[in-house]
């Protein structure tokens, strides 16, 4: 006859109550590379998921119920319920798997089967099936993704139509930890797809992103049309310079000048006639002839031609600051602004400047003090972010 013993089965109670928070973060333990290969963490999860048994096995061992109701009778429904659980989720599976020596992710060879991620590939070979490693600098992992058998080469457990097997190999790249472009003698692969009409005897890299053959310059794996190899330049690693045309990326920068265009900052351009963020056009009526850039090392970036100072928050929403004239505007950093013997603060959030009534002779700018909460002073206040913080000689000034 079990009794029941009431702080105990408020623990008990305590203790149960994040056993779903448990379950249904456990997916994470699976999360880092090659986790579900490993049965040790598989066998944890399990375990720990399990523990609702042991708390009732445990009452029932000191013989007392819990709520009234008999602990061992628990222990059993918890334990038919959790096995459930963990059949449906797929733990159980993952686990039958790896005893029997198939991975829960990459490739696997069995007597009979070929795996990938613990699934089937029907028509590989078991039998001349191998796993293609490619070179890795630096002590990086890397999942391995290309294997090939006697009639085929696999990406990631597909198979890659017309790759010739014998002269499949990685892409040298000596300065690089590893490239992700394989050739064979036919062709040219990214991500197991053929990088269209890539020649694999003159292929090579052009910049971080863009890659060349003979004739064509690629951006990504992705051809660039009307673009040549020959002549090319790379301007802040995603713009391309080539036979009189611009491009972002892969893309043709529409009307673009290619003599002219050069790479300000940030993600903005320009040539003899527009302003480009990416690819974009924006300040049409700026002249871009005289156009610069200017970030004073605070949230904002700036935009200067002979006629105006603006905001450059992105397409679409560039501001003209009217009351600022570019001959006589200094940016004094953390976007604080003086011109012509007025400071003023530019909220970038609000897209908005304010004058403020400070001492001009002795404002300075001291930098961002996040502890502090100050960025500039002068002789009688702090300052942040454009407003009084305290007054010079308060308590918690410096």
């Amino acid at each position: 006859m079990q009794s029941q013993n009431l702080p105990v089965t408020i623990i008990a109670l305590v203790l149960l109550l994040p056993w779903p928070i448990f379950l249904l973060t456990s997916p994470m333990m699976f999360g880092g590379p090659g986790a579900t290969n490993q049965l040790s963490i598989v066998v944890t999860v399990m375990l720990v998921l399990y523990y609702p048994v042991g708390v009732f096995l445990f009452l029932w061992l000191m013989k007392w119920s819990f709520f009234s109701i008999s602990s061992i009778k628990l222990s059993l429904i918890s334990f038919s319920i959790i096995t459930a659980l963990l059949v449906a989720i797929g733990y159980f599976g993952i686990f039958i798997n790896i005893v029997n020596g198939i991975k829960g992710s990459g490739y696997s060879v069995t007597s009979k089967h070929v795996y990938h991620d613990g699934n089937i590939l029907e028509h590989a070979d078991p039998g001349s099936f191998t796993a293609i490693v490619g070179d890795i600098k630096g002590g990086n992992s890397h999942r391995i993704e290309y294997a090939k058998d006697a009639a085929g080469v696999y990406y990631r457990g597909s198979l890659i139509a017309g790759a010739d097997v014998e002269s499949f190999h990685q892409f040298k790249e000596p300065d690089r930890d590893y490239s992700e472009y394989w050739i064979d003698k036919q062709r040219v692969y990214r991500r197991g797809a053929v990088v269209e009409n890539a020649d694999p005897y003159s292929f090579h890299r052009l910049g971080p992103y863009f890659m060349a053959d003979k004739k064509h310059v690629y951006y990504d794996g992705k051809l660039i049309y009307n673009a040549k190899a020959t002549g090319s330049t790379i301007l802040n690693g995603v713009i391309l310079k080539s036979d009189n045309k611009v491009f972002f990326k892969n893309e043709e920068i529409v009307d673009a000048d290619h003599d002219s265009f050069e790479y300000l900052a940030d993600y903005y351009s320009k040539d003899n006639k527009r302003i480009y963020q990416n690819k974009t056009p924006i300040l049409p009526n700026a002249n871009a002839k005289t156009f610069t850039l200017v970030n004073d090392k605070g949230r904002v970036t700036y935009g200067v031609d002979n006629q105006y100072v603006y905001i450059m928050q992105g397409v679409g929403v560039e501001k003209r600051l009217e009351s600022l004239h570019p001959d006589t505007v200094q940016f004094l950093g953390e976007d604080y602004i003086m011109d012509r013997g007025t400071i003023y603060y530019v909220d970038s959030s609000e897209e908005k400047m304010s004058s403020l009534a400070v001492d001009t002779a002795t404002f300075n700018v001291t930098g961002l003090n996040w502890e502090a909460q100050t960025d500039a002073k002068d002789k009688n206040n702090l300052y942040f972010h454009g407003k009084i913080v305290s007054a010079i000689g308060t308590t918690g000034s410096k």
